[in-house]
């Protein structure tokens, strides 16, 4: 198939028809926590607190609890830095109205 031949709309229709056979895009917010979970080694710190016999309501801690917690904390570290982000937008919106 030559794509040089093509319509902008029938370029269009295959560009959408490729996204539905290959849906690549990921949310950059999913992929950064995702990097960090990655690189993190939670394995050195589930034995660190074996070692120390540190234990969360009286459980010993699991690899798959400290993972579970990480991405809890990571996510909400998040949204509270989109949340203050958003209300900063909201306040120079504001701002910028009333100097109009």
């Amino acid at each position: 198939m030559n794509i040089e031949n093509l319509t902008p709309q029938e370029l269009e229709q295959l560009q959408s028809l490729l996204n539905k056979m290959n849906p690549q895009i990921i949310d950059p917010v999913n992929k950064m926590i995702d990097d960090i979970m990655d690189e993190f080694n939670f394995d050195k710190v589930q034995k660190a607190m074996d070692c120390l016999d540190w234990k969360w309501v009286g459980e010993d801690v699991t690899v798959g609890m400290l993972k579970t917690e990480a991405r809890r904390l990571l996510r909400n570290a998040v949204e509270a830095r989109l949340d203050s982000f958003k209300g900063e937008y909201r306040d120079w919106e504001t701002d910028r109205k009333s100097v109009v």
